[in-house]
């Protein structure tokens, strides 16, 4: 629904996004392309997923990103990517930061 750099996922955007809800048939959640990214990180994690570290390639913080159900995309993380997510509040442990879902990624051509 829109491009933007990573520098732009914040708490706010995140819960303004999140007033959009309930989604569903009808109402689609909105989902965001960044691109370039690098990824810093990638591994297999539960039953399935792919987990990575992503930011944007001209700098700035790291972004946790889970794909559920993904993992068999793995071979295709390079370097440089192009990712369509939509931005979640996530608590762990009784910790809230913000995750990534992930829901399509291919090489970046920047």
């Amino acid at each position: 629904d829109a491009r933007v750099s990573l520098d732009e996922i914040d708490d706010p955007l995140v819960s303004e996004l999140e007033q959009l809800q309930p989604c569903g048939e009808g109402n689609a959640e909105p989902r965001l392309l960044a691109d370039p990214v690098t990824v810093s990180e990638a591994r297999l994690v539960g039953n399935g997923h792919l987990r990575m570290r992503i930011a944007d390639a001209a700098g700035g913080p790291p972004h946790e990103v889970i794909g559920f159900g993904m993992g068999h995309r793995a071979p295709e993380v390079g370097d440089l990517l192009r990712v369509v997510f939509v931005p979640e509040h996530n608590t762990y442990r009784g910790k809230t930061s913000i995750q990534l879902r992930l829901l399509d990624l291919a090489p970046s051509e920047a």
